[in-house]
C-alpha cells in the first residue's frame, strides 16, 4: 500500500514540476526574444487604421471572448514599404472593450508612430514592447514549481 501511495505521489511532484518546468522555459523564451527585439532599429511610419478582433478560445461553456486591438500601420526601410498591425509584437488581448478602445485612441489614424522592425526581416514589425506576458507566465511556473517543491517534502 505504502509503495503505491508513494508512488503516486512521485508521479503527481514529476507532472508538476514538469508544468513548472515548461511555463518556465517559454517564459525564459520570451523575456529573451523581448530583450532582443528590444534593441531593434526604427523608423518613422503612420498608422493606417484598426480595430478590434474578438478572439475566441475554449469550447462549450468554457469558451471566452478576448478583444485584441489591432493598429495597422506603414513604414519604409531603405526603398521598400510595408505593412504591418500589432501594436505589440506579442499579441495582447483584453476582457474588457473600454481597456482595448483605450489601446486603440493611441493611435488614430493618419498619426505617426515609432515602428520597431526587424533589420534581418523588416516587414516583421511592431509599435509598443511589453514583456507582461512573459513576466506573468515566469512567475505562474514559479509559483507551480514551489507546489511541486511542497509536494515533494510533504509526500503527497
Amino acid at each position: 500500500m505504502y509503495a503505491r501511495t508513494h508512488r503516486g505521489a512521485m508521479i503527481g511532484t514529476l507532472s508538476t514540476t514538469l508544468v513548472a518546468v515548461v511555463f518556465l522555459a517559454i517564459a525564459a523564451w520570451m523575456i529573451l526574444a523581448a530583450r532582443a527585439r528590444r534593441g531593434w532599429p526604427t523608423v518613422r511610419g503612420v498608422v493606417t487604421g484598426g480595430g478590434i478582433r474578438h478572439k475566441t478560445s475554449g469550447v462549450g461553456e468554457e469558451e471566452s471572448v478576448t478583444l485584441v486591438p489591432v493598429v495597422e500601420f506603414r513604414y519604409e526601410v531603405g526603398s521598400e514599404t510595408y505593412a504591418a498591425s500589432g501594436p505589440g509584437f506579442i499579441e495582447t488581448g483584453y476582457g474588457s472593450r473600454t481597456r482595448a478602445e483605450k489601446v486603440l485612441a493611441k493611435y488614430p489614424v493618419g498619426a505617426a508612430v515609432e515602428v520597431h522592425y526587424n533589420p534581418a526581416k523588416p516587414g516583421e514589425a511592431f509599435l509598443e514592447y511589453s514583456s507582461t506576458l512573459a513576466w506573468i507566465m515566469l512567475s505562474v511556473g514559479l509559483a507551480i514549481l514551489a507546489v511541486a517543491v511542497m509536494l515533494g517534502i510533504l509526500g503527497l
